[in-house]
């Protein structure tokens, strides 16, 4: 029998702000967000089920310093990093080809292309309901970014200048099925008379 399996969301954030002197100010902002997420299968064991975790962060810090009366100059320094673990399968991940029968060797192939990771292989039987699917492995998300500004005000006039540097970085690995995939149907094993 197959569980429902809730879908969480827990989330925590905070906000600081000091006053260090009566120019200089200092603030930290900083969220982490986490979403689950697990889809039951009809297969014997749940043997299917699909799970999901995606997280989030986000952290800045910055300084904020009055120069004088005109002149203010300000500096952020902030991050966020995302992952996201969408269409994972715990249970075909847990199993390996050779579970399904097939030759050993499958499993030493599947081991040889991923080393560390092995999967069940995608099976599709004509007019059966198929086994297995691509996993896809974690995607990730860095940014950083510091930047600056200085402001000053000269009588009705405001003149503001400022810089911006960012570091991006995404690495996504490519899903797939390193165990392979197999599909059986009547094509080639028929009858002269198409049964």
């Amino acid at each position: 029998s197959t569980v429902i399996t809730p879908q969480t969301f827990p989330d925590i954030t905070t906000r600081e702000d000091w006053k260090l002197s009566s120019k200089d100010d200092v603030f930290v902002r900083y969220a982490w967000q986490r979403y689950t997420k697990t889809t039951n299968s009809p297969f014997v064991g749940n043997v299917g089920r699909e799970a999901e975790d995606r997280y989030i962060q986000l952290a800045s810090i910055g300084w904020n310093r009055i120069l004088n009366d005109h002149t203010n100059l300000d500096v952020t320094l902030s991050g966020t990093g995302y992952k996201n673990t969408c269409c994972y399968y715990p249970g075909y991940d847990a199993l390996k080809p050779s579970t399904l029968g097939l030759p050993s060797y499958t499993d030493a192939y599947a081991q040889a292309t991923v080393p560390g990771y092995l999967e069940l292989p995608v099976m599709s039987i004509s007019s059966y309901t198929g086994m297995g699917n691509n996993g896809s492995p974690a995607n990730d998300s860095r940014d950083f970014r510091l930047s600056g500004n200085i402001t000053h005000v000269a009588g009705r006039h405001t003149i503001r200048a400022g810089a911006e540097g960012r570091l991006q970085d995404y690495s996504q690995i490519i899903n797939g099925n390193v165990s392979g995939t197999y599909t059986f149907d009547n094509s080639y094993t028929q009858e002269n008379n198409g049964t």
